[in-house]
């Protein structure tokens, strides 16, 4: 038959699903999962295509396209390949028509070849399936070795390097060999200071002179803002510089000659993409007179209302400048801010996500971080109405949720579990903290504790702050040191982290989203990472926020006992 305008030939019907979603379906994500059922399960399915692609190769066909899309899995565990669209005589030589990257390499001479090399990235990924940060560097492959033991027992590694070396022996390029084992052991500690010191010299040594400063996401070239606002441009460097130690030279060179230079062509607003957070960076560094004339010129005429890109992270920037200047014209733009968010309530209209994979759920983007904004509102004005309307968004927020294994994850239209800071329950956390930050309550109590378990996670396949490794650094200061197991659980998000950790002899790089690339941008890079670890040293769960003086910020709005309490209706969820 005919679709679009290619021709295909139906073979035969496979019961089952691919390898890439059968791994999200059975993979114990969380640490107290199975680990024996399902290193058996991947024994048995590697087992079987290692015989496949023996048989294939033996009648002298080559698939060339070998990945885990194109691996079907059945319910009792058959293997079938399908895709052969790349397929030819395993020896030819030439490019690949077709190949998908973290399971190809530019070195394979033939589809024989990159057959035996996906075989041996797809046994990684079923065992870590996270981005294939070996491709960045191969020294990665001697400590996810490491991990790969300690997860699954030393008999099971010795599985995979039997497979590991059954593939070798048919490649001219095996991968991972000739390493320079230049490891810095400081990032192989769980010392978070030296990880901070070694993430800032990786940033320092890939400074660039130019408009955006630093080596960031893709996003950095999808609007004017990207080279300069704090989520992916140098705006989050200098604020991760700043709170971190000292600004450098680079940086400040930068701010006046670029980020100055350019700031009246930012149409956007946004705390994390636009004008806002640049604001609240450049007063918190000491540019106050160019960071209050932003804010005096902001356009409050939007019908986004997310701490992203909206209203809610412009209004928390206001807050936090009132809470500088104690200027009252501050105060009334944070207010009237919040009756054009009252009004979108009232008229329930749904949430706007502007962001290519935002999810309208959670504190990037969804209910949450309007919440965080009338939680601050309260702080400052203990006006009652604040305290409700952020209960209320916690609640629309709590509707898309969903307990599984002694967690609680965000649900979303795709019926994917989040647990992270974007689109995810942690998000959700944080709001719930700093609700009882700021009312001494003690709200939502099961749900903050089902949230804070995600410490148990055992990967991502991102590193980033937003939705990867990088979210779940934020647990220990939701947790606060007075939880009595608050060491092992940091000692395990550090952990996680650490499958994300370069290092080099002097430095530490750190790999972008889904890890094709490095990063040292806020939301897929090292200077996101840098500001979580900052804030388990400082127990503030807000400490990333590029609100003015973040630590004073969240001091300052904290419940006063000179000050009544609201008290809620009973008939609110508690």
């Amino acid at each position: 038959f005919t679709h679009w305008k290619h021709s295909f030939l139906v073979e035969e019907y496979v019961e089952g699903i691919d390898l890439d979603s059968w791994i999200v379906a059975n993979y114990p994500f969380i640490n107290n999962g199975d680990i024996k059922v399902y290193k058996n399960k991947i024994h048995n399915i590697l087992t079987k295509l290692v015989s496949i692609v023996e048989e294939m190769h033996k009648n002298g066909v080559g698939m060339g396209d070998l990945q885990p899309v194109n691996i079907i899995i059945s319910e009792d565990l058959n293997v079938t390949l399908i895709d052969f669209e790349t397929a030819r005589l395993k020896d030819s030589e030439g490019k690949p028509t077709l190949q998908t990257y973290g399971f190809s390499h530019p070195l394979n001479k033939n589809n024989g070849e990159r057959d035996w090399y996906a075989i041996k990235k797809i046994l990684r990924h079923c065992l870590l399936p996270i981005g294939p940060i070996e491709d960045i560097d191969s020294d990665m492959f001697d400590y996810q070795d490491q991990w790969i033991e300690k997860v699954y027992g030393e008999d099971f590694l010795l599985f995979v390097k039997m497979i590991r070396e059954k593939c070798n022996q048919h490649l001219s390029f095996i991968g991972e060999e000739n390493r320079s084992h230049a490891i810095n052991k400081n990032a192989m500690k769980k010392d978070i200071s030296s990880i901070i010191e070694g993430l800032r010299n990786g940033i320092e040594k890939n400074f660039v002179r130019n408009e955006k400063l630093i080596h960031g996401d893709i996003r950095q070239y999808e609007s004017k803002a990207g080279k300069y606002n704090v989520q992916n441009g140098g705006t989050g460097a200098a604020l991760a510089f700043f709170r971190s130690g000292t600004v450098s030279e680079n940086i400040n060179h930068w701010i006046e000659n670029e980020l100055m230079k350019n700031i009246n062509s930012i149409e956007q607003g946004g705390l994390l993409i636009g004008k806002a957070g640049i604001g609240t960076t450049l007063y918190e560094i000491g540019y106050k007179k160019e960071a209050m004339n932003i804010f005096a010129n902001m356009n409050l005429n939007s019908s986004d209302i997310s701490l992203r890109s909206g209203l809610s992270g412009i209004g928390l920037g206001f807050v936090s400048l009132y809470l500088e200047e104690k200027d009252e014209r501050v105060l009334e733009k944070a207010i009237f801010v919040a009756s054009i968010i009252d009004t979108f309530m009232s008229e329930k209209k749904e949430l706007k996500v502007q962001d290519w994979a935002g999810i309208p759920i959670g504190l990037i983007d969804g209910w949450s971080g309007v919440s965080l904004f009338y939680s601050a509102l309260y702080a400052v004005t203990k006006k009652e109405k604040y305290y409700l309307k952020s209960i209320e968004c916690i609640d629309k927020d709590l509707e898309k949720t969903k307990e599984d294994k002694s967690t609680l994850q965000t649900i979303d239209d795709s019926n994917r579990l989040l647990p992270y800071l974007s689109g995810g329950s942690l998000g959700i956390g944080i709001a719930i903290v700093y609700l009882n930050h700021v009312s001494d309550k003690k709200r939502y109590q099961r749900e903050w504790s089902l949230i804070t378990n995600l410490y148990r996670v055992r990967c991502s396949i991102s590193g980033g702050l937003y939705d990867g490794a990088g979210s779940f650094l934020i647990i220990p200061p939701l947790l606060g040191k007075s939880d009595s197991a608050y060491t092992n659980k940091k000692d395990d998000v550090i952990e996680l982290l650490r499958l994300f950790l370069i290092p080099k002899e002097n430095h530490i790089l750190f790999p972008g989203q889904f890890c094709y690339r490095l990063s040292d941008d806020f939301q897929t890079g090292s200077s996101g990472i840098i500001l979580a670890l900052e804030g388990i040293l400082k127990d503030n769960p807000l400490y990333w926020l590029p609100l003015i003086n973040i630590d004073d910020f969240y001091k300052n709005t904290k419940y006063s006992q000179d000050v009544a309490c609201v008290n809620a209706p009973t008939t609110i969820k508690q």
